[in-house]
């Protein structure tokens, strides 16, 4: 069971680091489809509001960096942030502050002015779950933390800000077949 009274920010990283884990799952196809029957499940019920929007944004994630799956994310994303908005949630705006400082940039230099321009690519410097410690510690999940403000970068050296709290770890040591329990 998991519980969603838990800050928004640590919500938000963990539907990230879900998202980019089955995104590079080779069940990511399977995964998926559990997903969306999980979202299903939720809004038959009535569920949790805070509920829904963080497994849509799990399943946003999950999309992202797909061109086949674009449009489909897009309209994954505009259902999380009409539902946000509905519950004054931040879930959405944070989600997106978390897209941005992972999104690959493309700068074009001309006579003037530096130009900068987003591309379709993922900042991706994702480790294999296999090598979990590391991939919680990459700069690419370092960059999700810092775009949220739970992570400080002091002398060059990446620590942990603010100290989760035991039910804020608990909750973001979950392995993904627990979400789906």
């Amino acid at each position: 069971m998991i519980t969603f009274c838990l800050n928004e920010k640590i919500l938000v990283f963990k539907a990230f680091s879900l998202g980019t884990e089955i995104r590079h799952d080779l069940l990511r196809r399977d995964w998926l489809v559990r997903l969306q029957s999980k979202i299903d499940i939720l809004n038959q019920n009535n569920n949790n509001q805070e509920k829904i929007v963080f497994y849509l944004l799990i399943l946003a994630e999950s999309l992202r960096g797909s061109s086949e799956d674009e449009k489909n994310m897009m309209d994954i994303r505009l259902e999380a942030k009409r539902i946000s908005d509905a519950l004054e949630s931040e879930l959405y705006n944070n989600y997106m502050k978390v897209v941005d400082k992972t999104q690959t940039v493309k700068k074009i230099y001309g006579s003037k002015q530096e130009k900068i321009i987003m591309d379709e690519g993922i900042l991706d410097e994702y480790v294999s779950r296999t090598h979990q410690e590391e991939s919680f510690s990459s700069d690419y999940f370092n960059k999700a933390k810092l775009a949220l403000g739970i992570h400080q970068i002091a002398s060059g050296i990446a620590k942990p800000f603010p100290k989760f709290t035991d039910e804020e770890q608990t909750f973001l040591d979950k392995k993904l077949i627990e979400f789906f329990e």
